[in-house]
């Protein structure tokens, strides 16, 4: 299991920095050794229904629920440069925009474009080196001021954005795309706004 931390340095919100041995307290209890586990069978399927004989060989009452084999984890604590740190907090504020596009003053809920932030963890995983070595987690902790509203990730539109692109076709691209959005997310985009528009037309 890699962790990869990014902005707990000093260089992320509210200048949290991890000394070495707070990381080796929150984590070190994820190192152990957990033995391979079987899914309990009813003891009663596939017995017939008929008659009151019972194969004990096809239809054993009592099955090991362990193994003798184990699931060995260990945990790796990745720590980046501020650069890291200030490169995705440029993506995040690239790829955020308005769950609801018509709210004044864009509403209270941002939404950050996952398949455009997917591709730069991506790329920082292959220049690590970790890219497929193990599971990898990334926690990221970017400087946020008092005024920023709250956020999540999203793949594709919200409801709101549909609904309004729905009659505002020609702004998908100000609304529903990133910059540097492909060409590919571009079309499923389109699709999205079609069948939002079939739809209407159907309750009408």
């Amino acid at each position: 299991l890699n962790f990869i931390l990014i902005g707990f340095k000093g260089d992320g919100h509210r200048g949290l920095d991890l000394a070495e041995e707070d990381l080796s307290r929150w984590f070190e209890h994820m190192d152990f050794q957990t033995p391979q586990t079987r899914v309990v069978v009813d003891p009663t399927e596939g017995v017939p229904q008929q008659g009151n004989t019972r194969d004990e060989t096809l239809f054993p009452r009592h099955l090991p629920t362990t193994s003798f084999v184990h699931y060995n984890y260990s945990t790796h604590i990745l720590e980046v440069g501020s650069e890291v740190a200030e490169t995705f907090e440029r993506a995040l504020k690239l790829y955020r925009r308005p769950v609801d596009p018509t709210a004044q003053d864009g509403g209270e809920l941002d939404q950050v474009d996952a398949l455009q932030m997917n591709s730069l963890v991506e790329s920082l995983l292959q220049e690590m080196g970790v890219a497929s070595s193990a599971y990898t987690m990334l926690l990221f902790n970017p400087k946020l001021s008092k005024e920023a509203k709250r956020y999540g990730y999203r793949v594709g539109l919200s409801s709101q954005e549909a609904v309004y692109l729905a009659t505002h076709a020609d702004e998908v691209p100000a609304v529903g795309g990133s910059p540097g959005s492909s060409a590919q997310y571009h079309k499923a985009l389109h699709e999205a706004i079609g069948e939002v528009q079939w739809e209407h037309q159907r309750l009408q």
